[in-house]
């Protein structure tokens, strides 16, 4: 005070909260395909990855660091990860499209080949003839159809299969059913 004048002034003080984000723990991930990376953030924080886009997620397809910075206004919080790919068991299947039940050493017996890594919980194979009657049936996966029809050579032709697989790989259980032709040759 000077002179019984009293002098007064205010300011607005804003505080802005420091953003919160998350991207998750390191992670080990099978190398058969890309992997998402999905951040989160607070309220109103906008996210910047380090190539510059700005979405929720980001499809990583090669090892290494990776991070996302939230930021609202001059405030920003920086989270990143280390994401490793390795080389992991999965399904896969192959079956032929054509045998040669002819007795030499080579392409005697159908069946379907899955990678021998695979833990089978269970399967069943069934062969069916054109007109859809059963011929061969087995849950044994390394007993495949010889090209017998009851003790007597099937004729040459196509074939209607369907086989069904319970297994464990690297990305849990699963199961298929696969269904197709194979070619008989005489």
């Amino acid at each position: 005070m000077k002179n019984n004048c009293s002098f007064g002034d205010s300011i607005t003080v804003t505080y802005k909260s420091i953003p919160t984000v998350t991207l998750g723990q390191d992670t080990l991930v099978c190398d058969d395909r890309p992997h998402v990376l999905r951040a989160s953030a607070s309220k109103g924080a906008q996210l910047f990855w380090q190539d510059g886009s700005s979405r929720s997620s980001l499809s990583a397809t090669a090892a290494g660091t990776y991070w996302v910075r939230a930021s609202n206004d001059r405030c920003t919080r920086t989270d990143s990860l280390e994401l490793s790919f390795r080389h992991c068991i999965v399904f896969k299947a192959y079956t032929p499209n054509a045998f040669t039940p002819n007795g030499n050493t080579n392409n005697n017996v159908f069946r379907p080949f899955i990678n021998e890594l695979v833990q089978v919980k269970g399967y069943e194979l069934q062969v069916f003839d054109r007109w859809g009657g059963p011929v061969f049936r087995s849950t044994d996966l390394n007993t495949g159809w010889d090209g017998l029809i009851r003790g007597q050579y099937a004729p040459k032709g196509v074939y209607i299969y369907w086989f069904k697989i319970e297994y464990v790989d690297d990305k849990g259980a699963g199961n298929e059913l696969v269904r197709g032709e194979v070619s008989l040759i005489r």
